[in-house]
Order: C-alpha cells, then structure tokens, then sequence
C-alpha cells in the first residue's frame, strides 16, 4: 500500500510519532539540564550531598553567589565592615540562593553559577592565606568536589525526571 511502512502505520502518522517522541526527548532533557544545573549550585553555595557548600563564618561569600543564563550577572564584591564579630556568632547575611534563572533556561544555554568575592579562591585552595576565623589555615574546598561529582548530578537530575524511562 502507498504511503505506508510495511503496510502498517502511515508515514504521515510515523512523522507525527517520530515528532512526539523527539519533543518527550527535548522535554526531559530540558527538565535534566534545570535540575542539574541547580543542583549543582545548590552544592557549591549551600551544600548537599553532592557538595559541602561554601563555608561560613559572616554569611557574605554564600550571599554573594548568583545564578545566571546567557552571561555572568555580578553580586556583591566587599562585604561592609563588621567589628567585635565572634566565632560563635550566627552568620550576619541571608543564606538564599536565587535560582529561579535556571527554570527558564533552554536546552544548550550556558548557566553560570558566580561570584565577585575574591576571596573565594582563596578559600577553595589557598588555606594558608587564611589569617582568621574558624577555618584559619586551612582550605575548604567546596568547588572541587562538585566538579567531582559533576556526572553523578547529572545521572541524578535524569533518574528524578524520569529521562530515559519508557524510551525518551
């Protein structure tokens, strides 16, 4: 018969399929790339299991992260000065990570996850820098084991989406 595959289904009906099945594909992976995207700022910046999250004392690097697509979007850069702090006090600013960029954020787009503190990088590797506080000559990675565990949260992001369940 014209028009069909073996004498089943129709190409016109095979297209539309093929379509469908092209879109269920582009969906999950859009929803794999917005998970994993968040989840992986939610373990640099706040921690979890795949990342120990930035450490605090003042709250000020954590405060300072930003979530962006398209291009870099620019935080806080120095914190204001801060006298007769003690170790154990609370951190003095607010914890939340905005990630509400990402819930947007096309298949292929680049999602950067920054910072303009400077010494961030020293907190991430250059532990003898560290004069203060309690961290004080030590360094704290919290970028390198993310990137660690980088595939992990990806195969992470598809399991909870369901990408590759029933053949998308």
């Amino acid at each position: 018969m014209a028009g069909t595959i073996d004498g089943g289904i129709g190409i016109r009906d095979f297209h539309a399929a093929l379509e469908r099945f092209g879109d269920d594909v582009r969906g999950t992976a859009t929803q794999t790339f917005r998970e994993a995207a968040i989840t992986t700022a939610e373990a640099i910046v706040v921690g979890n299991a795949f990342g120990p999250g930035v450490p605090v004392d003042t709250g000020f690097l954590r405060a300072s992260w930003r979530v962006a697509i398209g291009e870099p979007e620019d935080g806080p850069s120095e914190r204001p000065r801060i006298t007769g702090r003690k170790l154990e006090d609370p951190p003095l600013f607010a914890d939340a990570l905005d990630t509400s960029a990402v819930a947007s954020a096309e298949l292929g787009a680049w999602v950067y996850i920054t910072t303009s503190v400077g010494y961030a990088e020293y907190l991430e590797d250059g532990g003898r820098y560290r004069r203060f506080g309690r961290y004080r000559g030590e360094a704290t990675p919290f970028i390198a084991p993310v990137e660690q565990r980088f595939n992990a949260i990806v195969e992470d992001a598809a399991r909870r989406v369901g990408y590759g369940e029933d053949g998308a």
